[in-house]
Protein backbone atom coordinates (compact mmCIF):
# COMPACT_ATOMS: atom_id res chain seq x y z
CA UNK A 1 0.00 0.00 0.00
CA UNK A 2 2.70 2.35 -0.11
CA UNK A 3 1.75 3.85 -3.61
CA UNK A 4 0.39 7.09 -4.43
CA UNK A 5 -1.43 7.73 -1.14
CA UNK A 6 0.91 6.74 1.92
CA UNK A 7 3.40 9.37 1.05
CA UNK A 8 0.85 11.68 1.68
CA UNK A 9 -0.60 10.07 4.59
CA UNK A 10 -1.51 13.35 6.23
CA UNK A 11 -2.40 15.47 3.56
CA UNK A 12 -5.06 12.75 2.85
CA UNK A 13 -5.98 12.10 6.08
CA UNK A 14 -5.35 8.29 5.51
CA UNK A 15 -3.76 7.88 8.97
CA UNK A 16 -5.84 9.38 11.01
CA UNK A 17 -8.57 7.68 13.12
CA UNK A 18 -7.81 4.14 13.87
CA UNK A 19 -11.23 3.21 14.90
CA UNK A 20 -12.19 3.99 11.03
CA UNK A 21 -10.19 0.95 9.88
CA UNK A 22 -10.13 -3.05 10.79
CA UNK A 23 -6.94 -4.51 10.90
CA UNK A 24 -5.66 -8.05 10.16
CA UNK A 25 -4.22 -9.72 13.56
CA UNK A 26 -1.46 -11.60 11.17
CA UNK A 27 -0.07 -8.24 10.03
CA UNK A 28 -0.37 -6.78 13.33
CA UNK A 29 1.50 -9.43 14.40
CA UNK A 30 4.24 -10.43 11.53
CA UNK A 31 5.27 -6.69 11.41
CA UNK A 32 5.04 -6.21 15.56
CA UNK A 33 2.89 -3.33 14.93
CA UNK A 34 1.70 -2.11 17.78
CA UNK A 35 0.30 1.31 20.01
CA UNK A 36 3.18 3.07 21.79
CA UNK A 37 1.80 3.77 25.09
CA UNK A 38 3.92 6.66 25.57
CA UNK A 39 2.22 8.59 23.34
CA UNK A 40 -1.53 10.16 24.56
CA UNK A 41 -2.01 12.18 21.45
CA UNK A 42 -2.60 10.83 17.90
CA UNK A 43 -1.38 7.70 19.07
CA UNK A 44 -3.63 6.45 15.82
CA UNK A 45 -1.40 8.26 13.06
CA UNK A 46 2.03 6.15 13.92
CA UNK A 47 0.23 3.01 14.56
CA UNK A 48 -1.85 3.67 10.92
CA UNK A 49 1.30 5.22 8.81
CA UNK A 50 2.82 1.62 10.15
CA UNK A 51 0.01 -0.94 9.15
CA UNK A 52 -0.62 0.66 6.37
CA UNK A 53 2.73 1.07 5.31
CA UNK A 54 3.47 -3.05 5.45
CA UNK A 55 0.07 -3.93 4.35
CA UNK A 56 -0.19 -5.37 0.87
CA UNK A 57 -3.50 -3.71 0.14
CA UNK A 58 -6.15 -2.19 1.79
CA UNK A 59 -9.71 -1.85 0.99
CA UNK A 60 -11.95 1.06 0.72
CA UNK A 61 -15.48 0.66 1.80
CA UNK A 62 -18.13 3.71 0.64
CA UNK A 63 -20.48 3.25 4.07
CA UNK A 64 -21.07 3.99 6.97
CA UNK A 65 -20.82 1.18 9.47
CA UNK A 66 -20.19 2.28 12.93
CA UNK A 67 -21.65 5.35 14.72
CA UNK A 68 -18.71 7.93 16.32
CA UNK A 69 -19.66 9.79 19.22
CA UNK A 70 -17.54 12.88 20.79
CA UNK A 71 -17.36 13.05 24.36
CA UNK A 72 -16.95 16.49 25.74
CA UNK A 73 -14.24 14.86 28.52
CA UNK A 74 -12.33 13.10 25.74
CA UNK A 75 -8.76 14.27 25.31
CA UNK A 76 -9.52 15.79 22.36
CA UNK A 77 -12.48 18.58 23.17
CA UNK A 78 -10.51 20.01 26.16
CA UNK A 79 -10.40 23.46 25.85
CA UNK A 80 -6.76 24.01 27.44
CA UNK A 81 -4.46 20.45 27.02
CA UNK A 82 -1.68 20.82 29.51
CA UNK A 83 -0.21 17.51 27.74
CA UNK A 84 -0.21 18.60 24.40
CA UNK A 85 2.95 19.73 23.51
CA UNK A 86 4.58 16.13 24.98
CA UNK A 87 1.79 14.28 22.92
CA UNK A 88 2.79 16.14 19.55
CA UNK A 89 6.62 15.39 20.19
CA UNK A 90 5.75 11.98 21.39
CA UNK A 91 3.76 11.66 17.85
CA UNK A 92 6.36 13.54 15.83
CA UNK A 93 8.88 11.21 17.50
CA UNK A 94 7.21 8.06 16.77
CA UNK A 95 7.09 9.13 12.85
CA UNK A 96 10.26 10.14 12.41
CA UNK A 97 11.94 6.59 14.33
CA UNK A 98 9.58 5.12 11.54
CA UNK A 99 10.57 7.48 8.27
CA UNK A 100 14.31 6.70 9.13
CA UNK A 101 13.85 2.80 10.12
CA UNK A 102 12.56 2.10 6.58
CA UNK A 103 15.03 4.82 4.96
CA UNK A 104 12.08 6.66 3.88
CA UNK A 105 12.36 11.06 3.33
CA UNK A 106 11.66 13.25 0.84
CA UNK A 107 7.48 13.33 0.08
CA UNK A 108 6.93 11.03 3.18
CA UNK A 109 8.84 13.98 5.65
CA UNK A 110 7.51 17.20 3.53
CA UNK A 111 3.78 15.81 4.35
CA UNK A 112 4.97 15.46 8.22
CA UNK A 113 6.43 18.72 8.04
CA UNK A 114 3.02 20.12 6.44
CA UNK A 115 1.43 18.27 9.08
CA UNK A 116 3.31 19.74 11.83
CA UNK A 117 3.38 23.06 10.32
CA UNK A 118 -0.14 23.76 9.00
CA UNK A 119 -1.99 21.41 11.59
CA UNK A 120 -0.36 21.05 14.69
CA UNK A 121 1.49 24.23 15.20
CA UNK A 122 -1.47 26.71 15.03
CA UNK A 123 -2.72 24.19 17.64
CA UNK A 124 0.47 24.35 20.26
CA UNK A 125 0.56 28.30 19.71
CA UNK A 126 -3.70 28.83 20.71
CA UNK A 127 -3.09 26.08 23.41
CA UNK A 128 0.17 28.20 25.02
CA UNK A 129 -2.13 31.34 24.69
CA UNK A 130 -5.03 29.97 26.47
CA UNK A 131 -2.38 28.97 29.60
CA UNK A 132 -1.03 32.23 30.23
CA UNK A 133 -2.39 34.73 28.19
CA UNK A 134 -0.11 37.56 29.47
CA UNK A 135 3.34 35.73 29.76
CA UNK A 136 2.56 33.55 26.71
CA UNK A 137 5.75 35.32 24.59
CA UNK A 138 8.33 33.36 25.92
CA UNK A 139 6.67 29.80 26.27
CA UNK A 140 5.87 30.80 22.62
CA UNK A 141 9.89 31.60 21.36
CA UNK A 142 10.37 28.23 23.45
CA UNK A 143 7.65 26.52 21.44
CA UNK A 144 9.10 27.80 17.94
CA UNK A 145 12.36 26.88 18.97
CA UNK A 146 11.50 23.18 19.49
CA UNK A 147 13.78 21.17 17.02
CA UNK A 148 10.77 19.48 15.49
CA UNK A 149 9.14 22.73 15.04
CA UNK A 150 12.42 24.46 13.44
CA UNK A 151 12.97 21.49 11.56
CA UNK A 152 9.07 21.34 9.63
CA UNK A 153 8.99 25.05 9.52
CA UNK A 154 12.61 24.66 7.60
CA UNK A 155 10.61 22.08 4.88
CA UNK A 156 7.78 24.48 4.27
CA UNK A 157 7.85 27.57 2.24
CA UNK A 158 7.59 30.79 4.40
CA UNK A 159 4.14 31.40 2.19
CA UNK A 160 1.68 29.28 1.11
CA UNK A 161 -1.05 30.43 -1.25
CA UNK A 162 -3.36 27.34 -0.50
CA UNK A 163 -3.65 27.62 3.50
CA UNK A 164 -5.66 30.05 5.08
CA UNK A 165 -4.49 32.98 5.05
CA UNK A 166 -4.96 33.42 9.20
CA UNK A 167 -2.52 30.06 9.52
CA UNK A 168 -0.46 31.47 6.89
CA UNK A 169 0.41 34.59 8.58
CA UNK A 170 0.87 32.59 11.82
CA UNK A 171 3.55 30.09 10.13
CA UNK A 172 4.92 33.41 8.52
CA UNK A 173 5.34 34.73 11.62
CA UNK A 174 6.64 31.22 13.63
CA UNK A 175 9.55 31.17 10.60
CA UNK A 176 10.69 35.20 10.84
CA UNK A 177 10.67 34.65 14.81
CA UNK A 178 7.78 37.40 15.53
CA UNK A 179 6.16 36.11 18.70
CA UNK A 180 4.76 39.29 19.17
CA UNK A 181 2.97 38.88 15.82
CA UNK A 182 2.13 35.41 16.66
CA UNK A 183 0.08 36.40 20.08
CA UNK A 184 -1.55 39.28 18.04
CA UNK A 185 -2.94 36.99 15.45
CA UNK A 186 -3.90 34.53 17.89
CA UNK A 187 -5.82 37.20 19.93
CA UNK A 188 -7.32 38.48 16.54
CA UNK A 189 -8.43 35.26 15.75
CA UNK A 190 -10.12 34.51 19.39
CA UNK A 191 -11.95 38.00 18.58
CA UNK A 192 -12.54 36.85 15.31
CA UNK A 193 -11.04 40.29 13.67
Amino acid sequence: MRGEHLPRAHASQLIWFVWRNLYSRDLLDRHRIRFDEGTRYGEDSPFNLNAFYHSLRAVVVQQDLYFYRENPASLTQARFRPWLEAGVAAQYASKRAFLANNQLGGEWLQDLSRHVVYRQLPELLVNVVRLDPVGAGAKIRELISLPMIESSLHDVPLWNPRVPRGIAALVFACKTKQPWIIQRLLRSQKRGD
